[in-house]
């Protein structure tokens, strides 16, 4: 089976949301154990070759049995794709994207993600808990396409430090 070539471009890069009511406190994490959710949403644009990967994550503590949201942070990234039709497919409210397409496109936002929440949290007591490296083939194995937004948010990162 021959790969197709995929000819991209990041087009845009946008901060959507930081939250960090951590930030407004003296909070001590010390050796607690912290939780890092993963969030991911697609918005393919078939019609026009665009495609919207928004990715966040969710720092939460857990105290007896009560999640607290300590950090919130999602940006979108969005990439123009040649072609894009050939890699995603929507069929019946569901969308479909080639694999190798999907893990380059994470790759790159997660990146970028990781160096803009360094940034953002570089005074705070999270600039000892920069977003750890994620394996997307972890990522990519753990979806389950629902619906024509793919959203997920099954991956679990532990902070023990």
């Amino acid at each position: 089976m021959e790969i197709p070539s995929i000819q991209l471009s990041l087009e845009h890069i946008e901060e959507l949301d930081f939250t960090c009511p951590a930030a407004k406190k003296s909070i001590n994490i010390g050796k607690e154990i912290i939780p890092v959710k993963f969030v991911v949403n697609i918005y393919p644009d078939v019609k026009r070759d665009y495609f919207k990967l928004i990715t966040g994550v969710r720092y939460i503590r857990r105290r007896n049995f009560i999640g607290q949201e300590l950090l919130f942070y999602r940006i979108a990234v969005v990439y123009k794709i040649e072609k894009l039709k050939d890699f995603v497919k929507l069929e019946n409210s569901q969308v479909t994207v080639d694999t190798r397409l999907l893990a380059l496109l994470l790759s790159i936002s997660i990146g970028s993600m990781r160096g803009m929440l360094a940034l953002r949290t570089q005074n705070t007591v999270f600039k000892n808990y920069p977003l750890p490296l994620i394996n997307v083939s972890e990522i990519l194995t753990s979806m389950n396409i629902t619906d024509s937004e793919g959203i997920w948010e099954n991956l679990n990162i532990y902070y023990n430090n």
